[in-house]
């Protein structure tokens, strides 16, 4: 039933896949309790169903649960822990909160350092989120080493088209075009749209749309708006038509397309994209056009590339139980609001659960 489920919400059909979960958790817990391997993967299953459809902040807490439960039954240094921890680092990138994220992620990729000796395709996996966490806070000298190390990584292991290395073109093409480079860019955002079409049938779903935006302002930034209006437009109204106008990925994609027809000199087409629903806050959640980072005093502003030199974040002793722990263990949140709710290895000797073979399935 979980593995419905996972297969629903990756083909879109979310309605069905939040039924065969919530269905899945309730049977688990009835029958193996409250504290069990495959109670967590449900739980990370629901968090991973809320953000696919922009709940980001109802993942968080689905999320939190399943990372205390693998952290108990599993340890602390287990891939399935890592794993879910790498994916509330992303729920927060989501919603903006660029800090907290970095810090998930960056001990996802401590503790996976820790049981991979070598380069490894799951690391490379962790790299890419937090590339994409640095590329949108604006730190895109360190999210370009960090997406560097994460398609060397890719290479060394010979992966030329599955998900993570896709993902890791997409956002490093981004950062290309946001540092100058788009001519050196589109190959590579070409190369990750024409593949992810091909292996993705939802075309909502969100690691095409992202690409399609970022090759869409790739054009734009090389002043080649014809070419670049019918790509951002078809994103725009693939997130407007699935998750509302009030969605902030529907908002960030107006924003892209009143940018494309204002640099074109067509100020009337570009009105009506300037103009918002009210009450609405949106957040980063497409790949951003800001080419400055803000200041952050507190941190360099790199990040190391190569292999355990990552400085360990969050680091834990000793096994957590309750959700609250997870937060504890974050810097407090100043996440900004948002109305709505958006892979990691195993060695041979550790027991892998389902969901992280669909994870890495999907990477």
């Amino acid at each position: 039933m979980q593995w419905l489920g996972l297969v629903l919400t990756d083909k879109g059909d979310f309605a069905a896949s939040e039924a065969y979960l919530r269905q899945a958790l309730a049977m688990q817990r009835d029958m193996l309790g409250d504290v069990h391997q495959d109670v967590a993967v449900s739980l990370f299953g629901l968090g991973l169903l809320a953000m696919e459809q922009g709940r980001y902040r109802e993942a968080v807490p689905w999320l939190e649960e399943s990372i205390a439960m693998t952290r108990q039954v599993l340890g602390e240094n287990h891939v399935d822990t890592a794993l879910h921890m790498q994916i509330l680092g992303e729920a927060y990138r989501l919603m903006g909160n660029y800090e907290r994220s970095e810090t998930f992620l960056r001990d996802a990729l401590r503790r996976n350092r820790q049981v991979l000796n070598a380069p490894h395709k799951r690391l490379g996996n962790i790299l890419v989120s937090l590339g994409r966490t640095l590329s949108a806070a604006g730190e895109l000298e360190a999210a370009k080493a960090t997406l560097e190390e994460a398609l060397e990584m890719f290479q060394r292991e010979g992966i030329s088209r599955q998900r993570g290395r896709l993902e890791a073109l997409v956002a490093y093409g981004e950062v290309l075009t946001r540092t100058g480079q788009p001519e050196e860019a589109e190959p590579l955002l070409r190369e990750a749209v024409s593949v992810l079409t091909e292996k993705i049938v939802a075309p909502h779903n969100r690691y095409v749309i992202y690409a399609r935006a970022a090759l869409g302002n790739c054009l734009a930034a090389q002043h080649r708006y014809g070419e670049a209006e019918p790509i951002l437009l078809k994103v725009f109204t693939t997130y407007r038509d699935h998750y509302g106008p009030s969605d902030p990925r529907t908002q960030t994609a107006r924003t892209y397309l009143a940018d494309l027809y204002a640099a074109w000199g067509k100020r009337v087409e570009a009105r009506p994209y300037r103009a918002r629903p009210p009450a609405v806050t949106a957040v980063a959640v497409l790949p951003s056009t800001r080419t400055t980072a803000p200041a952050r005093p507190d941190r360099p502003s790199t990040c190391p590339t190569r292999p355990h030199t990552v400085p360990a974040v969050c680091a834990s002793s000793g096994r957590v139980s309750p959700a609250s722990a997870i937060s504890a263990k974050a810097p407090a949140s100043d996440t900004q609001s948002s109305n709505a709710s958006t892979a990691v290895g195993s060695p041979a000797v550790v027991r892998t659960g389902p969901l992280l073979a669909s994870f890495v399935a999907r990477s």
